[in-house]
């Protein structure tokens, strides 16, 4: 199957897998949701109830380059808007297809800082090894 350039469609299955994992590891049910808070609506890659739970997946391998990191920042702070407009706080995490994808967001840099003080916990999920080889072809196409 050919695939745009830009394409993410492998991305966004992982992502589903991910969360899934992720929900499996937790024993927590986790869905997909859009929050409808008042003045817009936000999409939450997995979401509980109860326990009160948002959670956002980048399927993504290796370490992030150039601007990539802010798609993670960008997720993080969208956690951190539904919370404050919900009045409730959320367990907030992030979840990862790879170590070195999740590596920059731990460490000792300000990105990993602030995830820190706000609270948010980071999981790596494993994929099956053809969804990761999936991620690596859509990632290598989105670079040309």
């Amino acid at each position: 199957m050919l695939h745009h350039p830009s394409d993410s469609s492998e991305q966004r299955k992982a992502e589903i897998a991910l969360i899934a994992g992720l929900s499996k590891e937790l024993g927590v049910p986790l869905q997909k949701r859009e929050l409808d808070l008042t003045t817009c609506a936000i999409q939450i890659d997995g979401y509980s109830e109860n326990p009160p739970i948002m959670c956002e997946a980048w399927a993504h391998r290796g370490k992030p380059k150039g601007g990539q990191p802010h798609k993670v920042l960008t997720d993080a702070f969208k956690l951190l808007f539904a919370d404050a407009v919900l009045g409730k706080i959320h367990r907030k995490i992030l979840v990862f297809a790879d170590e070195a994808a999740r590596k920059p967001f731990v460490e000792h840099g300000w990105q990993a800082q602030c995830l820190k003080h706000f609270g948010f916990e980071t999981y790596v999920v494993s994929l099956p090894k053809e969804q990761l080889e999936r991620i690596e072809k859509a990632q290598e196409r989105q670079r040309r």
